[in-house]
């Protein structure tokens, strides 16, 4: 990830100079192709070379929007805008087709249900199964669920904030505490499945989500494809997805009358995108 070079970006900001905001772009665009590498977008997807446009937009947005008194980095204000443009071309493009989508649905529903019956992991047969779908059909739904956005690293938005999951946990002052202790909730479930899950798949949840590598550079630590990376991540998302849905069910048992998470302005289940 390049370095803020703080200087010149001042320097464009007094002169508005073309040939500086060019320099800037071109110092910074990296950046794109890091964000759409956390965003599980892999290079040899054919959408790549429009998404990665999208994302210089974002980049270019940025650099006019940036404020030099924010105590924000620019690569992390950047990084934002972004994926911001990403996931909002993505959305207009409605990128799987509907098939696709019902199918990826279809297979989440399957996965859940069955992970309540059996308390295991189901396999792909048996969902192929329960849904009368092709095995191949399901391992692809998988694949595709991480073109619906299903990961712990979706950006959401308010009128005021606009911050990933992980972020807003982290952060005691987010002027949510309702919600933000349903989050502390789910968050604490969801840190003991992590920590039933085999060392491997711990490493890379661990190194997407807390070192942010992209899924390339998890696969040069792992020695791994990067594909490869990228369905076992989409597969540890789906599984985790089916745990905190069948754990948040037994809450409301328990709880009755208690609001289920999600209920507030921001759901854990929306930042999720578990839905």
């Amino acid at each position: 990830m390049p370095k803020d070079n703080m200087a010149l970006i001042q320097k464009y900001k007094e002169t508005n100079d073309p040939a500086l905001r060019d320099q800037i772009i071109e110092e910074y665009i990296s950046l794109v192709h890091y964000a759409l590498g956390r965003l599980g977008i892999i290079r040899d997807n054919p959408e790549y070379d429009d998404l990665a446009s999208q994302g210089a937009l974002g980049l270019i947005d940025a650099l006019n929007r940036f404020e030099l008194d924010r105590e924000t980095q620019f690569t992390t204000y950047a990084t934002v805008r972004i994926k911001g443009f990403v996931l909002d071309y993505l959305r207009r493009q409605d990128w799987l087709s509907r098939g696709a989508r019902q199918n990826v649905r279809k297979v989440k529903e399957a996965h859940t249900h069955l992970y309540s019956v059996l308390k295991r992991e189901p396999t792909v047969e048996e969902i192929s199964q329960k849904i009368n779908i092709e095995e191949s059909k399901v391992e692809q739904a998988i694949a595709d669920s991480t073109h619906v956005f299903l990961s712990l690293d979706e950006l959401s938005e308010d009128n005021e904030h606009t911050f990933s999951f992980h972020e807003v946990v982290a952060d005691d002052t987010f002027d949510h505490p309702d919600v933000q202790v349903e989050e502390k909730e789910l968050l604490k479930s969801l840190s003991g499945m992590i920590k039933d899950l085999p060392e491997r798949d711990q490493t890379i949840l661990s190194l997407y989500y807390i070192d942010e590598l992209t899924l390339k550079e998890i696969g040069m630590v792992l020695d791994l494809s990067e594909s490869r990376v990228s369905q076992i991540h989409s597969q540890l998302i789906l599984s985790l997805r089916s745990k905190l849905r069948v754990q948040m069910d037994v809450d409301r048992e328990e709880f009755s009358g208690r609001p289920s998470v999600g209920s507030g302005s921001f759901s854990s289940l929306d930042m999720y995108h578990l839905e």
